[in-house]
């Protein structure tokens, strides 16, 4: 899998920019979430959304989340060719949101803290995950959360296990689980899914102050 980054400057504002997408690669966009014109955000959300950022209490949450949909409008109308406002979304019988027009390109979408991030294949199932690697977590929980402690042996630092939360995270959005059947099915091979082994997790440095990977499964079947 080859993978190529972006910003969402580069699709700001309804501009037609249409990205270069192959089969067999996957482009990341990286959203910064602060500092743009929520007005202008809240102008290319549907009803729905806009109800939704209307019930956020507080006003920094509510301007990120709102920031993040319409960062998500703008590059899946860039990789369409829809305005961002017309951009119309579905789910698929596993729940991963989905473009509603046939044959769209997959996507994925992830927001934590100050940044989302949006990752679109041609083919393939895609998932993507960040995280913030906030310091209030406590380490030792997470370990055992993730299976990554034995009892009384050494447990991973905190980035670590920050790295492999995301990788569990977009391996899972990937094949459309839960993270609580990704983390069993970490644990017990009999309890993973098709697609399991096939799927392809890559690392992802956006920040410093954050973990994130995506993950692509090319189904055969």
């Amino acid at each position: 899998m080859d993978v190529a980054s972006g910003v969402v400057g580069e699709v700001a504002g309804d501009a037609v920019w249409r990205p270069a997408l192959r089969r067999g690669e996957v482009l990341v966009w990286v959203l910064p979430l602060d500092g743009g014109d929520e007005a202008a955000d809240l102008a290319l959300l549907d009803d729905a959304e806009r109800m939704r950022a209307a019930r956020f209490r507080d006003a920094l949450h509510r301007r990120r989340w709102t920031a993040a949909r319409a960062g998500l409008r703008r590059v899946l109308g860039a990789c369409t060719g829809a305005m961002p406002a017309a951009v119309a979304f579905a789910h698929d019988r596993g729940g991963r949101p989905r473009l509603a027009t046939p044959g769209a390109p997959r996507f994925s979408f992830t927001h934590s803290g100050a940044l989302a991030l949006c990752a679109v294949a041609l083919d393939g199932e895609v998932g993507v995950d960040a995280e913030l690697r906030a310091p209030d977590v406590e380490v030792e929980p997470l370990a055992r959360l993730l299976g990554a402690a034995e009892p009384g042996g050494a447990v991973p630092s905190r980035d670590a296990l920050f790295d492999a939360w995301a990788r569990l995270e977009a391996r899972a959005k990937c094949l459309g689980l839960s993270l609580d059947d990704a983390i069993a099915a970490t644990a017990d091979p009999a309890r993973r899914p098709p697609g399991w082994e096939q799927v392809t997790v890559v690392p992802l440095a956006v920040a410093a102050e954050y973990a994130a990977a995506v993950a692509v499964w090319y189904d055969s079947a």
